[in-house]
Parts: C-alpha cells; structure tokens; sequence
C-alpha cells in the first residue's frame, strides 16, 4: 500500500507505516506554520469567500446560457434550486455547474489561504521560504 496520493501533490512522502514527512519547501512551511490562528484565518476567509463566489458563479452561468442582455434586464437566479427571476427554471446540468463551479473555487480559495496564512506566520517569525525544508528536519532531529 502507497501513501496518500494527494498529499504527494504538495510535497509530503508517506510510507505505510512512517510518519508525514515533508519533502518539498511548501509541505514544510504549512507544516511548521498551522495551528488554531491560521484555521480561525481559513475557516473565516472560507465563509465570506463562499457566499461572493456562490453568487459569481450564479451570475456567470446567467450571463453565458442567457446573454449579456437578459442579465442587465435583470435576469437572475433566484434561489438554491434553480429558480430564475423570469419565473422559469435552469437545467439540472445548469444546476450542477453552478453549484459545482461555486464548491471549485471556494476550495481553491480555502487551499489558497491556509497557504497564505502560514506563509504569514513564517515571515513573522522572520524565516524564509527557502529554508523550510531544512528546519523542519533540525527539528525532528533534535526532539
């Protein structure tokens, strides 16, 4: 059995049976740098980012299915299940990608930020990025 797939992408190697460890500049920094003050940052940035990215999404899929013209003439999508403020309804499809557009970029948002965050919290301890790496194996040494 291989390790998370996933994790690899940002940088962390996780055997069977070994412990996270980072083996990239970027999985060290996130991993010296999270706690409680950066998830309160994430969670909060999250859920005002959500509510403005729900609606973009919303007012996208207005402009390209129906055009330009229909949305300054005040066309929108009026609630969760797709209702339309003409009185007719989206697709289901029209569904799913609205609502999926708005999940993708809210995650891409929340991934953006706990990096932000704990890039934030590095620079206030006055470290740099390049040296990530090297200080989070110092630190598993001497403990």
């Amino acid at each position: 059995m291989q390790g998370c797939r996933f994790a690899g992408l940002i940088g962390y190697d996780a055997g069977m049976h070994s412990k996270w460890t980072p083996n990239s500049n970027l999985a060290a920094m996130v991993g010296r740098n999270y706690g409680c003050v950066p998830m309160i940052g994430v969670f909060g940035v999250t859920l005002l980012s959500s509510f403005l990215l729900f609606r973009f999404s919303r007012n996208l899929y207005v402009i390209c299915a129906y055009g330009w013209a229909a949305w300054d003439a005040g066309l929108q999508i009026t609630g969760k299940n797709g209702h339309l403020s003409n009185g007719t309804s989206i697709s289901d499809s029209g569904q799913i990608i609205t609502q999926g557009g708005g999940f993708l970029m809210t995650a891409a948002v929340a991934v953006g930020s706990l990096i932000g965050f704990a890039y934030f919290l590095m620079r206030l301890k006055g470290e740099r990025f390049g040296e990530q790496l090297e200080r989070w194996r110092k630190s598993r040494i001497s403990n």
